[in-house]
């Protein structure tokens, strides 16, 4: 009789662990399905072998979920490779926040206070999608106390250029309806959704 107990419970074992092992396999098919199908899409809409695969997945399976919208609204208006300089800001950009700050022009318009810098990100790159911002300042930073190799525009492609010179028409536009800074930092900030207290690191 016990013999015979330890045979059937032996068997049950067996069956058991044969299921878990089954089970097993599937999951991992099923994972490995799922990474297939997303590595795949991906290269297909965006072609670009710097985003981090392994670190999405990891996201997926600690339940962070990562959308595909979300993917590539942060690489759709930059550049994989930094473009030659071209200015792309007018004299008029400038001069409007200097009349703003009431500060004085000085011969050389091309120094300026390291604060438009920050000024900068506010009126431009924060209209961009709010992950554009950081990841500029990640592939461009600062090579030198407050100067970086690049301007951040350099690692804008065609249709992020083409957002930057409407965004900066935009901004000397409310500029002018301004008689002080704090003035248009809350009409722009409200007309374009900015949150005007956020942290913002010079550009």
């Amino acid at each position: 009789m016990k013999d015979r107990t330890k045979k059937h419970n032996r068997k049950l074992n067996s069956n058991l662990n044969a299921k878990t092992d089954v089970t097993k396999v599937d999951r991992e098919n099923d994972l490995q399905l799922i990474f297939e199908r997303l590595d795949s899409k991906i290269e297909d809409k965006f072609a670009d072998r710097a985003l981090d695969f392994e670190k999405e997945k990891i996201q997926l399976l600690g339940g962070t979920e990562t959308s595909e919208a979300e993917i590539k609204q942060r690489r759709i208006y930059l550049l994989n490779n930094v473009a030659v300089y071209e200015k792309m800001f007018p004299q008029e950009f400038y001069d409007e926040i200097f009349r703003l700050n009431n500060w004085k022009l000085n011969s050389n318009k091309s120094l300026r206070p390291s604060i438009v810098g920050t000024y900068t990100n506010f009126c431009i790159y924060l209209r961009f999608d709010r992950k554009i911002l950081p990841q500029l300042q990640t592939i461009n930073p600062y090579v030198e106390f407050g100067i970086r190799k690049f301007k951040h525009f350099q690692w804008l492609n065609y249709e992020g250029r083409q957002k930057l010179l409407l965004f900066i028409q935009q901004s000397i536009e409310v500029m002018k309806k301004c008689e002080t800074w704090q003035q248009f930092v809350e009409k722009y900030g409200k007309l374009y959704n900015i949150p005007t207290q956020v942290r913002i690191e010079l550009n």
